[in-house]
């Protein structure tokens, strides 16, 4: 009990530590303050709702904005593939001297000619004709609809479209 109250007179005990971090010094409370009701207080439920109602609002103009690269995206990619379509057609008759049949199709075109033959973007497969509308053969890439006609993204998209820049 003596050497206690030596501690303490020296400076070294629990209150002058609480002094030492700027607690009144009337308490004992140790190395560590007490935790007040101000630093333990929580986020109020309407407080969380605002910030999930932002978070929300940030995300549908971000997914609006998006999806008009990925639609544009998916046009390029058919206009790569029917450009990659066209050069194999046009590869096939330097070597065979014709086109491929109608029957044939673009199957011909594998593995000689293309890797492979893909779906176009839009899971459609790419349509082969001979005798094309206006040319000796036409791929056809019919667009997001996957049926004929359409606008933007639904139009359809061919060979000769893709080579003349239209």
């Amino acid at each position: 009990m003596c050497c206690e109250k030596k501690r303490v007179a020296r400076g070294q005990g629990p209150v002058a530590r609480e002094k030492s971090r700027g607690g009144d010094g009337g308490q004992l409370t140790g190395p560590w303050p007490l935790a007040t009701s101000h630093s333990t207080r929580g986020f109020s439920l309407m407080e969380v709702m605002v910030v999930l109602v932002i978070i929300a609002l940030l995300a549908s103009v971000i997914g609006i904005s998006v999806s008009g690269y990925v639609d544009r995206a998916r046009s390029r990619k058919a206009a790569a593939d029917l450009a990659v379509l066209h050069g194999g057609v046009k590869a096939y008759y330097a070597d065979h001297g014709r086109y491929p049949s109608a029957s044939e199709g673009l199957d011909a075109l594998v593995p000689g000619y293309i890797e492979q033959l893909t779906k176009d973007p839009w899971g459609n497969a790419y349509q082969y004709e001979i005798p094309g509308q206006e040319n000796a053969f036409e791929i056809v890439c019919f667009g997001a609809d996957g049926s004929e006609g359409g606008d933007g993204i639904e139009a359809d998209l061919t060979n000769w479209s893709i080579k003349e820049g239209g």
